[in-house]
Formats: C-alpha cells, structure tokens, sequence
C-alpha cells in the first residue's frame, strides 16, 4: 500500500524560526533528523523455535553507502538476553522458519548474486544454499509462507516460478491477458507451482504442473501439503483462490474449499485434523484492495464442517495461526487504530483478544504457552516482544533502537473522535508542532492513507516526527473505508470512492482548525479547495487515495 502525504503548507516562514532555542537549551535531547532512518533497524517475522527456547526474527537496517536495505537473521532467547546475529552479510536474508528439531533456521536469500533458499545450522553457524528459488515477474496477491518444512525435517515444500520452453517474446507484444503487466513491467508468462527439496541430495522435485499458479503452503503433521490455486477460467478476471492438499508421494490432489469469495492463508492445526484459513464471502471482490473483512474459519481436513469463528469480532482478521492444543486459532486484526492478537475457539465461543493496546503487532508467533510478537508504538519503533499465550506479562526482548530513541525529543501523536457530515464517527490523529512558541501560527500536513481500506494508527512514523520537529502540525484521519472500524464502516466508500471518505476528511480538518488555534487560518479556504481536488481525482486514478 502506498501512502501519500498532501503537503499544506498555510504559511511561509523559515523552518529553523519555528523551534523555541530556549526549549533546547532545557534538555539533552535532540530532534528527530531524516538521517536518523540510516540508524533505525526494523524486527519481522518473528518465529518462536519449536524448542520454545529461542525466537528467530530478521532484522532490517538501510545501508546508506550503497542505497538499499539489509535484512540478517537473528535470535534471541526467550528467557532473555542479547540477540544473535545468525547470519552476515550485506544481503537480503528473510521469512526464517525453524526446522520441527528447532536445529536449523530455513531463509530466503539473494546471496551468491541470485535468489535461493537457504538454511543455517544454529548449532555450528554453517550456512549453504537448498537450491535456487527462481521468482516470476508477475503480482501474486496477498500470499503467505511461499515454503514450509515436512514434519520429520528432511524435506521443504517451495513456491517457485516454474521454467518454460514455451516463452516467446514477440515484438509487436500479443495481448491475451488483462493481467498483462506486473505492476512496473510486462509479466514474463511464468507461472508459480510447488517443488520440493530434499535436504539431503538437495535433489528437486516438481508436484503441480499447469496453467495456474500456487502458492501460500502449509505442510500437515500427516504428510499433506495444502496451498492456495485459482483454477478459474479466466483468473484474471475472477480473484477467487481456494484451497487445495497433495500427496507429496503420489502427487494426487484434493480440493479443500469451495471459496464464495476468496481463500487465504490456508494453516494446518498441530494434530493435522483440521486447517484454518481466512476467507471473505461476495461473489465480488478485487485483486487489490479488498471491501470486505477476512474472517477466520477452520474447516475439518477433508473440508467439511467448514465455519467462521472470528465474525463475532466485527474486524478485518489475518495471519492465522495454530495454539499448541490445536484447540484455539490466534490471529491479528486491526481494532481503532490498534493491531492486536485476538484468539478464536473451534467451539464457538466469541474471540478474546490477547494482546492489546495503542499499538501495533506486526507479526507474531506462538508456541506451547510462549507468545513472541514485533511490536510497534506511537514513541517506539519495532522491536521484539514476550508474553504469555494468554498475553501474560508482555516485555521487549530486544531493545535494537532503544539507545536512539531515549536520546531523541518526541512529539505525542493525539487521538480524538468526532461526528462527521452524516453523524458516523470517524477517529483521527494530531500531533502539533515539537515546541511551540505561544500565539505563534504555524502550516498543518493533511496525511491521507492509501488502500482505501488501510488504517492509521499506533505506529512509529520517523517521517511524521521530522515534520513536527520542524515546526509542522500533522493531522492523520481513518476516513470510512478504513479497515479496523468493522465491516459497515469498511463499506462506507464502496461504489462511493471520494464521496463520504472526503467528506470524512475535510469535517475532520475543520474540526482540528476550530480547536486549534495555533494552526494558520488564513489559506483555510485554499486548503479545503485543494483537498476537493485531490479527493476527487482520486476515484479515477491510482494516485492520492491508492
């Protein structure tokens, strides 16, 4: 999703005028500087071993000189402790996954010059490629684990671009797609099938050949491999996955899931009787952006008994995953500007939420009764967290920016409600100007989020804490369409794109403008005709709202 910035600027005066020098003088910190990005590093996809002892994770940083990120796998020990860096290099290393023995961390990698998949032996440190992962130039919407080990260790089931003697580039280009683009360039026709890769010979096999593609693999302690396919007709013009299993010995499918809408995410439970996944339910739905909320639902393992057992709840669910006892499926969702763990029953009891509050869990991971989660807050950027798997005494681990941060002055982002045109309440942010002078005007930045149905809420945002600091007030707004307010809000802006969510957005600015005096008034009316533009240009193009 991409995030647009409308710059506001309502008055004209030099940014080094708008920080009171005697605030500075009073504290040892310092502001917020864009160069501070080259400092920061970023935790994801934490994974608690198998062990329950330690919690891989990849860990991102910017490499400056070169101008790219650098991602490297690290551990750290859940009774706690300094974290490891596991492997090195200037490289892309992501997606760590323990192997079921808790030995061996499997990571995709473009090491060597090309993209592979990987693994390192934690006991000796020894890294070696599996075999190359070959990636198609083609958009796969909204997939998960592209890999996933075999419950005895020896083996691991990849999502890779299968090879074709039947490529041809013509010039002129022949047309037969709707989908005929990846994004920035013309798709290469390739498609993504499931391979497995011994361990041993590193020998690779090739399950599912066709014209479709798969991908989002979860392996069954029974030996099963499930992953999501679209076997419409025309796939482009139907977004429908749904979910299928093979026998990695005999190769024989089974189709799992009759998807009304579409399939995601597909999840075995620990004892292999039954898979959960997330699922919408409209005949219509977009390849982009989905109007509707995904919900989880945990059918038996040939299927049947399929229900949905996170609806209660009323929010947009995702990244599924199994408790130990195969007995609950815990989840994130989105609540008012919160990314909280929720926990669901397979017996039909309401969810619960575990982890909770103004912040957001980036990923997450359980095992037994050891929840590790990558969190994030308005004053904190990501770092690793513990807690129970009731949510239990939650701690940070890691502590990779915490030096950074206790250094730097912060400004506090401000939650507030109000009614809107039609009376529906919308939420927003305001975070003022880093140390204002008193009775001084200073330009507001109106901040508006893409997707449509993405949302603001409770997360770092370096860039948001450099404006302030230069003396800039920044004001964010979930209009409706946002997800995180439940499927009648999400709504709000279907077959309406820029009507109500404008309007959402221009009450909330006058709002902000009447109880905030030390926002410039005099190019109020400048402001609201531009944001008129924008809001409406954006129903036709792909540009400020998307």
């Amino acid at each position: 999703m991409n995030v647009r910035k409308i710059l506001i600027f309502v008055s004209v005066f030099t940014c080094t005028a708008l920080v009171a020098s005697h605030s500075e003088a009073q504290t040892h910190k310092r502001q917020v500087t864009p160069e501070d990005l080259f400092s920061l590093r970023e935790a994801s996809d934490v994974r608690v071993s198998p062990t329950g002892i330690s919690i891989a994770f990849a860990l991102s940083s910017i490499d400056r000189v070169n101008n790219r990120e650098v991602s490297n796998i690290w551990t750290i020990p859940t009774r706690g402790g300094p974290a490891e860096q596991v492997t090195v290099g200037a490289f892309n290393d992501s997606s760590p996954r323990w192997s079921p023995d808790g030995r061996y961390i499997a990571f995709s990698s473009n090491r060597n010059g090309q993209f592979g998949l990987w693994v390192v032996d934690t006991e000796t440190g020894q890294t070696r490629m599996l075999a190359s992962w070959p990636a198609r130039d083609f958009f796969i919407s909204k997939a998960s684990d592209m890999f996933s080990w075999s419950p005895t260790g020896q083996q691991i089931a990849v999502a890779a671009a299968a090879p074709s003697n039947d490529l041809e580039i013509m010039d002129p280009r022949v047309i037969t797609r709707v989908q005929y683009k990846s994004r920035t360039s013309f798709s290469d026709g390739l498609h993504t099938h499931l391979f497995v890769v011994s361990m041993s010979d590193l020998k690779v096999r090739q399950l599912t050949h066709g014209n479709f593609d798969v991908h989002s693999l979860s392996w069954s302690s029974r030996g099963e491999i499930a992953f999501l396919s679209n076997r419409s007709p025309d796939p482009d013009a139907n977004f429908h996955y749904d979910i299928y299993s093979i026998n990695p010995q005999s190769g024989e499918e089974r189709k799992l899931s009759n998807a009304v809408g579409v399939a995601f995410s597909p999840v075995w439970s620990p004892d292999g009787r039954s898979i959960a996944y997330l699922a919408t339910t409209r005949p219509v739905t977009t390849i982009d952006s989905l109007a509707e909320d995904t919900h989880v639902w945990v059918s038996g393992a040939d299927g049947s008994s399929a229900q949905d057992i996170s609806g209660k709840l009323d929010r947009r669910a995702s990244s599924p995953q199994w408790s130990s006892d195969s007995q609950h499926v815990f989840f994130l969702a989105g609540n008012a500007g919160e990314t909280n763990i929720y926990a669901a029953s397979v017996k039909g009891e309401d969810p619960r939420a575990v982890v909770q509050g103004p912040s957001t869990v980036r990923s997450f991971s359980l095992v037994g009764s050891t929840l590790a989660f990558a969190r994030t807050s308005d004053r904190e950027p990501v770092e690793v967290w513990l807690a129970g798997a009731d949510g239990s005494n939650p701690r940070s681990l890691s502590f990779f920016n915490t030096e950074l941060v206790n250094g730097w002055e912060l400004a506090t982002p401000q939650a507030f409600w109000f009614d809107s045109f039609d009376h529906t309440r919308v939420q927003g942010w305001l975070i003022p100007p880093l140390n204002p002078f008193p009775g001084r005007k200073y330009p507001l930045i109106l901040a508006v989020h893409g997707g449509p149905h993405g949302m603001y809420g409770y997360v770092f945002d370096l860039t948001n804490q450099v404006e302030a600091g230069r003396g800039y007030g920044i004001l964010y707004i979930n209009p409706r369409g946002s997800a995180g307010y439940g499927q009648a809000f999400s709504d709000g802006c279907v077959n309406d794109w820029g009507g109500g969510d404008y309007e959402d957005l221009i009450t909330g600015l006058d709002n902000v403008l009447a109880h905030n005096y030390w926002i410039d008034r005099m190019a109020q009316s400048r402001l609201r005709r531009f944001a008129w533009r924008v809001g409406r240009c954006s129903c036709a193009t792909d540009g400020w709202f998307s």
